[in-house]
């Protein structure tokens, strides 16, 4: 391999770069005469770089997404499988080869709707060792409308999903009846704290699969009600979803003056040692918030691998529009209340501007699909959207799920 000299002392010391393991040993000549070392076992530990999966996540199952890395050069041919979780274990799903830069491309077909679990496996042999990456999370969200779909067409946000929709078939019916729709919240406040001053309580739902995508839901009572959408449908997404919803203090950095540190310093720790894939965040929109420290607080969970998703906030309605819809008396009167789009957003939505303020959050919006190009109706789909001027009802937000799941799919 290499040839060195001793100094007069009779030490001498060699180093070599090791692409795979091997028996070597050290051979002294002097003149006719040779002394020959024992062998030593050289153990490389082979290294597999910038292991992902690429692809967007709104494929339907049976498309490919494409797994890749990259190994050191001395290691071109090398084999490379990719395994999927299973619940009896790691099961084999593709495998391919290192090319002469020690980069790998492996194509997988999706097999299920929904998260799924892989990682990239480096087998032993040749001196080497087994070396698996992480765990690499590259789900099928495509079609989620249809998976996710209530089977009411024209119902709810589906009213809005096409323009030639026919709502006709539900007559005079509104669900929930808009007298009963400041209590149509579905358990979202089951695990939720009013006392801004506590810190907030934690519940788990969905999916007990060990491959599920690892979720996580934070904000206000707006959360609390997007969550009793994403809670009903967690299971059939393979979804672990953990709530962290409270009135008030919502996510955000701090400062030894603010009122709200205790709880924002707990939070951000929970949020941050929970290791989650993804962190959904949203509240009420407010002129009084500075969306800079939104993002501040969002920053630290994407330098640590966590996908940030904020849901843009619905629109506001009017007094007028709320009284309007509670007082009519048949579901054609309903539809004619709403409020003019210039006042449903006139209020700031701080999800919007710390999006900008936050490389790599991703802004979720559906808003679209509760206002026309003039207004923002109280009663959409024969649904009564709102439970009050700012809350969504819990049979409004399950309709609208399906849409949430399509556009999140993008940034999974």
């Amino acid at each position: 391999m290499s040839t060195t000299s001793s100094d007069r002392a009779g030490a001498w010391s060699e180093s070599m770069r090791a692409l795979k393991g091997a028996q070597v040993r050290a051979r002294a000549v002097i003149g006719s005469t040779s002394v020959t070392s024992t062998s030593l076992t050289l153990q490389v530990q082979p290294q597999l770089y910038d292991a992902t999966a690429t692809g967007s996540a709104d494929v339907a199952v049976g498309a490919v997404r494409v797994f890749s890395g990259r190994l050191h050069g001395g290691l071109a041919g090398k084999r490379v499988k990719v395994e999927q979780w299973t619940p009896s274990g790691w099961v084999f799903s593709a495998q391919s080869y290192a090319k002469t830069d020690g980069t790998v491309s492996i194509p997988v077909k999706v097999k299920r709707w929904g998260a799924a679990a892989y990682r990239m496996v480096v087998p032993s042999g040749d001196g080497l060792v087994v070396k698996a990456s992480g765990v690499l999370r590259a789900g099928a969200y495509g079609a989620a409308s249809a998976v996710l779909d209530d089977g009411k067409p024209c119902w709810g946000a589906d009213a809005t999903a096409s323009g030639s929709c026919d709502g006709s078939r539900w007559g005079q019916t509104i669900s929930p009846q808009p007298v009963a729709a400041e209590k149509d919240t579905q358990g979202a406040f089951s695990c939720y704290t009013s006392d801004v001053g506590a810190v907030v309580p934690s519940c788990r739902y969905g999916s007990t699969r060990g491959d599920a995508l690892r979720v996580a839901v934070t904000g206000d009572s707006h959360a609390a009600m997007l969550l009793s959408g994403l809670r009903a449908t967690a299971t059939t997404a393979n979804w672990r979803v953990d709530s962290y919803v409270g009135r008030g203090c919502v996510l955000a950095s701090t400062n030894s003056s603010d009122t709200c540190q205790k709880r924002r310093s707990d939070l951000a720790k929970r949020l941050a040692a929970g290791g989650y894939d993804v962190v959904i965040v949203t509240a009420l929109r407010s002129d009084s918030v500075d969306p800079a420290t939104y993002a501040a607080a969002w920053k630290s969970l994407i330098a640590a691998g966590t996908k940030v998703i904020a849901v843009a906030d619905d629109p506001m309605q009017s007094a007028e529009a709320f009284s309007c819809a509670l007082e009519s008396k048949t579901a054609t009167a309903a539809a004619k209340c709403g409020t003019p789009r210039s006042t449903a957003f006139a209020v700031q939505d701080p999800m919007r501007a710390a999006v900008a303020e936050a490389p790599g959050a991703v802004l979720i919006d559906q808003t679209g699909r509760m206002c026309d190009a003039t207004t923002c109706p109280v009663v959409i789909g024969h649904v009564m959207a709102y439970r009050d001027r700012h809350h969504m009802t819990a049979t409004f937000v399950r309709s609208l799920v399906p849409y949430l799941f399509t556009e999140m799919a993008g940034s999974l």
